[in-house]
């Protein structure tokens, strides 16, 4: 049993190791250049049939500067009207990051924001002045990474109907792998859709998290279908704990401050806000 354990223990081990250092090292205060830095993508949107085109991020220079809110100017046309930034939960979370604290309060006319600058060339701000817009997103490399590891846990979920009840010690542990890796797949589902829509700015930590959750799943599955390795009660009870944990990790989900813990603290509601 205790040789049965040991890949599961050491997964858990490292979950536990990656997601305490991944605290630690996001705990610190950000510097803008820390935040303009990261992993971020690039394309050209036009407003007004949503076509775009991918955009060079190697040629896009992306820098901050402080500007004053405007009376009557609110976050959406700050970004839109004066940034050329298209207004989603990704520019919503990139402007939070560099303004750490943005609340009611501090959207007052006159009040000053540090924002993006986003610059491209002659081309592109011929694009802007056209009316287009940038579409950016943060942490691209870590979303993909996440829509993979995703898109994985869908094979293995379809293909786990085909493992017999020999693969479990018991029937009672198959019905409980079965139903928790599906309500664990609809709770990812809805994390996986708040990030195609772009509706809300996740929290880095949370996607961190969220893969590699994944990954000790995965491998559970993989091993239980490709390597034809038994499902221990143990297992079954970790499966079920994630499963049930994550539920309550996204409960929130269509509040609008969510869970405390997955989003960046940044009510939607803020985006219409207007400086008084």
């Amino acid at each position: 049993m205790r040789e049965a354990l040991k890949p599961l223990i050491v997964t858990l081990l490292i979950t536990f190791l990656i997601w305490s250092l991944t605290l630690l090292s996001l705990g610190e205060s950000l510097h803008a250049e820390d935040v303009l830095g990261s992993d971020l993508s690039f394309r050209l949107i036009n407003p007004h049939d949503h076509s775009s085109v991918p955009l060079d991020a190697t040629k896009i220079k992306l820098t901050s500067q402080t500007v004053t809110l405007k009376k009557g100017e609110n976050i959406q046309t700050l970004l839109e009207k004066r940034l050329r930034i298209e207004a989603d939960g990704e520019s919503i979370g990139l402007l939070y990051s560099l303004n750490p604290g943005l609340d009611e309060k501090t959207l007052l006319s006159n009040s000053e924001l540090v924002v993006p600058k986003i610059e491209g060339g002659e081309q592109l701000s011929k694009s802007l002045e056209e009316g287009k817009l940038v579409r950016l997103t943060t942490d691209h490399q870590l979303k993909k990474e996440f829509w993979r590891r995703v898109k994985t846990l869908e094979g293995f979920k379809q293909n786990l109907s085909k493992v017999g009840i020999e693969k479990f010690e018991s029937s009672e542990d198959r019905e409980r792998v079965f139903l928790s890796v599906n309500n664990f797949r609809q709770s990812v589902g809805l994390v996986k859709k708040v990030m195609e829509r772009r509706i809300r700015p996740l929290n880095k930590k949370a996607i961190l998290q969220f893969n590699a959750e994944i990954a000790m799943l995965n491998r559970i599955l993989r091993d239980a279908i490709t390597e034809q390795r038994r499902i221990t009660s143990e297992q079954a009870d970790a499966i079920y704990m994630l499963a049930e944990e994550t539920k309550g990790r996204i409960a929130g989900l269509m509040e609008e401050k969510g869970d405390g813990g997955m989003y960046l603290p940044f009510p939607p509601s803020l985006m219409w806000k207007c400086g008084r």
